[in-house]
């Protein structure tokens, strides 16, 4: 099974996407992967277009939501056999608002408050948030987007521990595209995150020193983008990014260059998005990191025979910051697909599986060899109840085998969330 996933691992990295806006994913939830999201442009005009109330040129949008109720089996992602179960519940009320300055600019704020809530672990319940703003100019030539965002947000952190942690992340974003031609255009993005796991009030030694992986990246990249057809985009770039721990005794703190390649293909009956970055990682001053140079991306291929129908086929290779004294790091790849059936306009459902492998990278020859396989089976229904009232419900079982017996765990999820307005998308 290992070498399958290896041998896959390896064709795939070269053929793989990876976002030009983020180094690295410490987690990826199961089925994300198959998921096209859509660009923030679109759903910034859109958002904008329904916002319910309008005071002149201000556009104000309440949001309200019953998020992530959800049933954990496995809460500590115990690998003793003595798991414990819990129920957990997130409810917010917000605010967004957007103004136009002009028929091309628009000026986003939004203020989404929450509160986290648990029957039994009641140390965990709290009150979380999202807030920030921005500016976004759609010029004929030139694009540009600000962003400031803090984010308050329970969810896990990290696959080595698939525990539900509140983290605190600041995050300034600048992007712009300028067009030189009607094909061709440069573009540049540039970000600056802090990243703070919030785990000082959980006294629970069942829960890992998640603070270890607080840190501040800093990631630049820019290139060119080449659009021979409306519906096709190849681009090519260079990334540089640079990474501290704050944590001095446990730092991982490295910096690097990346060239990537990447494609895009968007037809009504397929999708293509794949692209490839070759990391040259190393660790800074006496950093336990050891040296990283690998491709990673990630891939999503969807075919849609009909209006009813999707397939979706996808994958990924990354790098993960690891907990352990004794691994700096593990690749994390993984490959899977799914189906999702559109009945009528309202109900959507999706089915989906993925199998892959967390292979750990040693501090020390004295360390373990240490690789989780992984497998994961998913389902999720979604209905809008109403035109801006939007339920899900979601469940998913990922099994964890590894070669250390100590490892082998399994977490078992069921999820639903209930929104009004756009969700949980903060513009």
């Amino acid at each position: 099974m290992r070498n399958v996933i290896r041998a896959l691992g390896l064709v795939t990295a070269l053929l793989m996407a990876r976002s030009a806006t983020a180094q690295f994913a410490q987690y990826t939830a199961p089925g994300s992967l198959g998921e096209r999201g859509e660009s923030l442009e679109g759903h910034l005009k859109q958002a904008v277009e329904e916002a319910r109330w309008s005071l002149g040129p201000l556009r104000l949008d309440p949001w309200v939501t019953v998020k992530d109720l959800a049933f954990i089996d496995n809460v500590f992602a115990d690998t003793s056999g003595e798991e414990v179960s819990d129920i957990t519940a997130t409810g917010g009320i917000g605010l967004r608002g957007y103004l136009r300055t002009g028929p091309k600019v628009i000026w986003a704020v939004h203020a989404l408050p929450e509160y986290v809530y648990w029957q039994d672990q009641t140390e965990r319940r709290r009150w979380n948030g999202r807030y920030g703003g921005g500016l976004f100019a759609y010029f004929n030539r030139l694009k540009v987007e600000a962003t400031v965002q803090q984010t308050q947000v329970q969810d896990v952190v990290t696959a080595e521990f698939e525990q539900q942690i509140t983290s605190d992340r600041l995050r300034l974003q600048l992007s712009t595209e300028v067009k030189l031609s009607g094909a061709i255009s440069i573009y540049a993005d540039a970000y600056d995150l802090d990243t703070k796991n919030l785990t000082q009030e959980l006294a629970d030694s069942r829960i890992p020193e998640l603070q270890r992986l607080d840190r501040e990246e800093r990631v630049i990249n820019a290139g060119v983008r080449w659009r021979p057809r409306r519906r096709i985009a190849f681009s090519l770039g260079f990334e540089t990014s640079d990474v501290e721990f704050t944590d001095p005794e446990f730092s991982r703190a490295n910096s690097g260059t990346a060239p990537f390649f990447g494609v895009e293909y968007d037809r009504e009956a397929l999708f293509v998005r794949a692209s490839v970055a070759l990391r040259s990682l190393r660790a800074e001053n006496t950093a336990n990191f050891p040296d990283f140079d690998d491709p990673t991306g990630n891939l999503l291929v969807e075919f849609n025979p009909s209006d009813r129908l999707g397939v979706q086929l996808y994958g990924q290779s990354g790098l993960v910051y690891s907990l352990s004294n004794q691994y700096a790091y593990f690749t994390d790849q993984r490959f899977g697909g799914g189906v999702r059936l559109n009945v009528g306009h309202r109900l959507s459902l999706r089915a989906y599986a993925e199998a892959g492998t967390l292979d750990y990278q040693r501090l020390s020859p004295t360390a373990l060899e240490r690789q989780d396989d992984l497998t994961t089976v998913g389902a999720s229904i979604e209905f809008d109840l109403l035109r801006s009232l939007h339920l899900a419900i979601g469940l998913y079982r990922t099994d964890y085998d590894s070669n250390l017996d100590l490892f082998d765990r399994t977490v078992t999820v069921l999820r639903s969330t209930l929104g009004f307005g756009s969700g949980s998308f903060a513009w």
